[in-house]
């Protein structure tokens, strides 16, 4: 994941679309947005097309190594945590403090 995947995911959660005309730090972020769009799709489709249901626990992993790898490119601590075998559970990746 880049930093236009993140940003666009921002302006999402956030409701920046909501204000009517972009400012110019608002024309920036669209414009990173647009130059990596073809990148991040690449992404979204890698990682939605490997088998990651709850009981497929290798699957689970890889899509959070690919997740992980992205993560600290944009500078985020993240650890994987595993969950007792009885649960049958892959695990999560989580941010580290």
């Amino acid at each position: 994941m880049s930093k236009g995947l993140l940003i666009l995911l921002m302006l999402v959660c956030f409701g920046a679309h909501a204000k009517g005309e972009l400012d110019a730090n608002e024309k920036k972020i669209v414009a990173i947005i647009h130059q990596n769009e073809k990148q991040e799709i690449e992404f979204i489709q890698k990682t939605v097309n490997i088998n990651s249901g709850t009981f497929n626990l290798n699957g689970v992993k890889k899509v959070a190594k690919l997740y992980d790898k992205s993560l600290k490119k944009l500078g985020f601590k993240t650890e994987w945590i595993t969950l007792p075998a009885k649960m049958r559970r892959a695990g999560q990746l989580s941010r580290h403090p």
